[in-house]
């Protein structure tokens, strides 16, 4: 049975696979998500589901020649060939190293792409990643596939997985070693922690910030002058509306004539109750409207009283 992705797709996994080590690259993670996201309750381990060309073309743009549609339809396959080899050989790992066991299953039973289209089937054997997860809504992970597909680092899209699975907690800490190891930034490059603080966490903090709707802050965590964990916090996510929605007190005043009307905005963008915004109104009804708009997008943000 096949699966079109749906208009408004949403990512269901399990805890396990997100708390994982993964080896995915950018553009092998976002087709793992895009599949994953195509998984509906009543799915059996043995269901083929589709990567359509339009998502591929969009996963793999910057190789694609948009003036040569032979050349585009060539690259599309030697990419998406290159990309299924190399996720046809990725495992999921369950290990317990203090008994020396551990185990490793192939996440996928077969890739097949014809004409521009990828068809997947899963390994039947890793069905508890992904599959009857709501049944327990405390061992999944969820959130909207479309913010991941703008994610361009992986770190990035690790972490923003991370930090959904505690989204309803608004905070968590985990160990550094241990941080280091899901996201596979255990190499030599990252042996100093400024290296991993500029080109993981900042890059990814960053990134998160500028295509998502996840707002987070985050600090280290020390015993000495030893950084043992990285502790996450005031984790959630801000209305759509606020992502484009202009919060430029200076731009703001700009657009106001009168030295009591500034006064009027400060107070506005000062209350951090929206029930008082409400109440509170400049003498221009439509520019009060507006503040009242970016001063809910701010408090929802949690930068009031910032700028």
């Amino acid at each position: 049975m096949n699966k079109k992705l749906p208009q408004e797709a949403k990512v269901f996994q399990s805890n396990l696979y997100t708390e994982s080590r993964q080896n995915f690259s950018v553009e092998e993670k976002k087709i793992m998500q895009i599949i994953i996201s195509q998984i509906k309750p009543t799915d059996t381990p043995n269901t083929t589901y589709v990567v359509s060309m339009r998502n591929l073309m969009g996963i793999f743009s910057e190789h694609l020649d948009e003036k040569d549609l032979k050349n585009k339809q060539k690259t599309l396959y030697s990419q998406t060939k290159r990309v299924a080899a190399r996720m046809a050989g990725q495992v999921f790992v369950s290990e317990n190293e203090s008994a020396k066991k551990f185990n490793m299953r192939p996440f996928f039973g077969e890739f097949d792409y014809d004409n521009g289209t990828l068809s997947v089937e899963f390994n039947p054997k890793l069905q508890q990643l992904f599959f009857h997860l709501l049944e327990n809504s405390r061992t999944f992970t969820s959130y909207e596939l479309s913010e991941f597909l703008l994610l361009d680092s992986k770190y990035a899209q690790r972490i923003f997985e991370l930090l959904k699975q505690y989204e309803s907690a608004r905070s968590r800490s985990i160990k550094l070693d241990e941080l280091r190891y899901i996201l596979g930034a255990d190499g030599k490059a990252y042996d100093l922690f400024s290296n991993f603080r500029r080109r993981v966490l900042e890059n990814a903090h960053e990134r998160i910030l500028s295509h998502t709707s996840l707002r987070y802050k985050w600090k280290i965590v020390k015993e000495g002058r030893k950084v043992v964990a990285i502790h996450f916090y005031d984790i959630h996510t801000i209305r759509q509306s606020c992502l484009h929605s202009a919060t430029n007190i200076e731009k703001d005043m700009d657009r106001v004539s009168g030295i009591e009307k500034k006064q009027d905005i400060k107070d506005i963008k000062d209350i951090k109750d929206i029930d008082d915004i409400k109440e509170k109104r400049v003498e221009d009804k439509e520019m009060s409207d507006v503040i009242i708009e970016e001063a809910e997008c701010e408090i929802d943000m949690g930068i009031v009283g910032e700028w």
